[in-house]
């Protein structure tokens, strides 16, 4: 059976460097007035690399997930890539929210997240 590490260092070198596109990670920091008015703010951010998930054309798609809709997109990001929901990120030039992170486990370890973004539609 293939080790976790392994598995990790093949989808880097083959999957990753090869086929990954950069895209922006930005935390946002929520911050309550003493009148309940909420603040959001972009913490930090941080430049990662990821595939783009079931998108193989726009007539073909492989939804495992659940379908996507309108202004939805997947992506593979490394096992190492600090996301949660709630973040925002910026790929292909366009602002997405992320709402919704899933792990891909092996070996009580992650080899993958797979995330779904929101397109913002502001």
């Amino acid at each position: 059976m293939a080790t976790l590490t392994s598995i990790r260092n093949k989808l880097a070198t083959k999957v990753f460097d090869k086929l990954g596109s950069d895209l922006t990670v930005t935390t946002l920091t929520t911050s309550t007035n003493k009148w309940g008015d909420k603040t959001t703010t972009n913490s930090s951010s941080v430049t990662v690399t990821c595939v783009p998930y079931n998108n193989i054309d726009q007539s073909k798609t492989f939804n495992p997930f659940g379908v996507a809709k309108e202004g939805e997109v997947d992506v593979i990001m490394p096992y190492d890539t600090t996301i949660e929901t709630g973040n925002t990120v910026t790929f292909n030039s366009k602002t997405y929210d992320v709402f919704g992170v899933e792990r891909f486990p092996y070996d009580d370890g992650n080899i993958a997240f797979l995330v779904r973004l929101r397109e913002q539609l502001s």
